[in-house]
């Protein structure tokens, strides 16, 4: 064995090999009115949203990490006026789910932990979902719904109004009920692929710097037409509804 394969054997030796490590999974529920909000509040890992069965709210987390202890992420719940907000809390940040000096960024000193949510929502209570680094999925829920993300891919079904905003990443959306509230879509980097029922009635506004733009509905011109930007009346008109992108294709469908 020559000196320079033997000195790449040694170095190998010591890197350091990293196994991740899972915390206790965290369960919490509880009772929630009609009417009122469950909001969750993520930084690394997933948010994942679906209706429930029963009529209570019920919250599951899982914390894995690879150089940092899971263990040091705590979920907080907090009882508010409108509902219940639960958080992950990164450590030696100064900060918590109340939002005191709470910056995503550099609260979480590269700490590697992901916590990832599983929410089971009843029904006609509504859900929201804040993350930075990791997707948002809403699914099926018989409320309101809005997401929101940074660095991730949007999906969501709901029966009421949607809201779904994310800057790099894709948004999917289905609105299987009739809004009368306003909604809108927003991304940087990504598409917009909305569907509604084809009872629908609303003010639409697409635009699109680049990419194209695509729609089932019939759409009454009240403004702009074009192959970026259109708006118009869907139907009798009504609530609007806007969506914007950059980088990406705009697709609205019709169930």
């Amino acid at each position: 064995m020559t000196t320079k394969t033997l000195a790449l054997v040694l170095a190998a030796a010591v890197i350091p090999v990293l196994h991740a490590s899972e915390a206790a999974p965290f369960n919490w529920s509880g009772f929630i009115a009609a009417g009122k909000t469950v909001s969750i509040h993520g930084i690394n890992g997933t948010i994942h949203a679906e209706r429930s069965t029963g009529g209570s709210v019920e919250v599951t987390a899982r914390r894995t990490g690879n150089r940092s202890d899971p263990n040091e992420v705590q979920i907080q719940i907090v009882q508010t006026d409108t509902g219940v907000k639960l958080c992950a809390v990164y450590p030696n940040t100064g900060s918590d789910c109340n939002g005191n000096s709470r910056n995503h960024e550099s609260g979480r000193n590269n700490n590697d932990v992901e916590v990832h949510f599983i929410v089971k929502v009843p029904a006609q209570v509504n859900f929201t979902g804040h993350n930075v680094n990791g997707d948002v999925e809403i699914s099926d829920i018989l409320g309101e719904a809005q997401a929101h993300t940074v660095n991730g891919n949007v999906k969501v079904t709901a029966s009421e109004s949607v809201e779904a905003h994310t800057v790099n990443g894709n948004i999917v959306a289905n609105v299987t009920g009739v809004s009368r509230r306003p909604m809108g879509f927003h991304t940087v980097n990504g598409s917009i692929d909305l569907t509604l029922s084809s009872g629908a009635s609303a003010q639409v506004s697409a635009h699109t710097v680049n990419g194209s733009l695509n729609t089932d509905f019939p759409i009454t011109v009240k403004g702009e037409f074009g192959n970026r930007s259109l708006s118009g009346a869907i139907g009798s008109g009504g609530s609007e509804i806007k969506m914007n992108t950059v980088n990406g294709s705009i697709r609205l469908h019709r169930s």
